[in-house]
């Protein structure tokens, strides 16, 4: 085991295969996965600063799972860890009740689909993040016993009956049916969380995501999105990481409820991080109408205030440079900026520097880290343009008038005190 992973998944009891199988689905999520029996449970705490979210499979019966989450929520070093039970089968009323009494963050089911526990455990790594870079006094003013409101996108009106009434216990919700009312509503109105229903169009959920997180005032508000199990083709699976989560629809109302209170934490300590952002990067930074990214202008700015600051604090600063090469129109554009933004995290800023070169500067992040968040940034980028190329050619099958979209894609990541930026 290592100490010094900062990113660790734990689960405690299941079988080997259970182990095995998470280990798989989790491999990109989680730096590190490791399985421990129900009775050796407390040796999975030896560093809890290590852990990121804990998983208590239910084994023979839910007692010992709820008295094992129960003991992880009152210790003094484990109490703020993300935990999660985990059922076979559906989780029943009677489950997530219990759990949520035990203090559990989450409940769902080994038997899921890979993605939805993939995304399910992510949202409780980020969790944990957050967590970790709030300090507890700074959550105090940021509104944690108001109403919760809730924005619903659903072009069936079944649908936003439904989910308006599964919600009224817990949030003030707005529906619409309207993409364009959606996102003019989330641009000039603050939400704790926007659901987006795709209904049997998950591609399409996706992608309204990916719009509504390029609208500067939602990059703190968590996206959920809902789709029929049929709707998701395992070749658009990555693209669910323009959402923060995604639950396949029809679900329980408990579900529904649950990840609904789980991203209203998140948005809570989101917020409290947006408050508490220091001198590096300042508030109410200038924004590109087109992108949704910093200004190039302010960015520079930006640039030059950085590399003053390391250079009184004399610790690295890293900034990565992407230069792509190929046809760029808006929905080159748009794909480009839904892969970077959705790996922004904490006090990251990202710009359009010119046509095809973009620049994140990543302020927290160590030298691994930052290459690691550059290259994955890379691979959604190759990813998003590869389902663009199919399109065009679907689309241009009768036509040559114009090329196929092509992407090449360099990037550097560099320690900022060594260069020195203009605007």
């Amino acid at each position: 085991m290592s100490a010094t992973a900062l990113n660790r998944v734990v689960l405690i009891g299941g079988s080997e295969q259970d182990g095995l199988a998470l280990s798989a689905i989790l491999d990109g999520w989680a730096e590190e996965f490791e399985q421990f029996s129900s009775e050796d449970w407390l040796a999975a705490t030896v560093f809890p600063e290590t852990v990121g979210a804990i998983l208590i499979a239910v084994d023979d019966s839910a007692e010992s799972a709820l008295a094992c989450c129960a003991t992880l929520k009152d210790g003094p070093s484990t109490a703020g860890l993300p935990v999660a039970i985990l059922s076979r089968g559906t989780p029943d009323r009677a489950l997530r009740l219990l759990s949520l009494r035990a203090g559990a963050d989450d409940v769902f089911s080994l038997d899921d689909d890979d993605a939805v526990i993939g995304a399910r455990t992510a949202a409780l790594l980020r969790l944990k993040t957050l967590q970790d870079e709030v300090a507890p006094n700074q959550l105090e003013a940021t509104g944690a016993d108001e109403a919760l409101h809730v924005l619903i996108f659903a072009e069936e009106a079944n649908a936003r009956k439904s989910l308006m009434k599964i919600l009224q216990t817990v949030a003030t919700a707005t529906a619409t049916d309207n993409p364009q009312d959606i996102l003019f509503r989330a641009a000039r109105s603050d939400y704790d969380l926007i659901i987006v229903h795709g209904g049997a169009n998950a591609d399409a959920a996706f992608r309204l995501c990916g719009q509504l997180r390029c609208v500067p005032a939602n990059r703190f508000v968590p996206l959920l999105a809902l789709f029929e199990r049929e709707a998701w083709l395992p070749s658009e699976r990555l693209s669910c990481r323009t959402a923060d989560d995604c639950l396949i629809w029809p679900a329980s109302s408990e579900e529904l409820t649950l990840r609904v209170l789980l991203q209203a934490r998140r948005k809570r300590f989101l917020t409290a991080l947006e408050r508490s952002l220091g001198d590096v990067v300042p508030s109410g930074q200038a924004l590109d109408p087109e992108t949704g990214l910093s200004d190039k202008v302010a960015f520079a700015a930006l640039l030059q205030r950085a590399q003053r600051y390391v250079q009184r604090v004399e610790e690295p600063l890293h900034l990565g440079l992407f230069q792509l090469s190929g046809m760029f129109d808006h929905a080159g554009v748009e794909r480009t900026v839904t892969a970077i933004r959705a790996h922004l995290a904490g006090r990251d800023v990202a710009s359009r520097l010119d046509d095809g070169i973009f620049a994140v500067l990543m302020p927290d992040r160590k030298p691994q880290e930052a290459q690691a968040l550059v290259e994955a940034m890379r691979q959604d980028m190759l990813q998003g343009f590869q389902s663009l190329r199919g399109r065009y050619f679907a689309g241009q099958a009768a036509s040559r008038r114009h090329d196929m979209p092509m992407l090449d894609v360099r990037v550097v990541v560099k320690d900022i005190a060594q260069h020195k930026f203009t605007g």
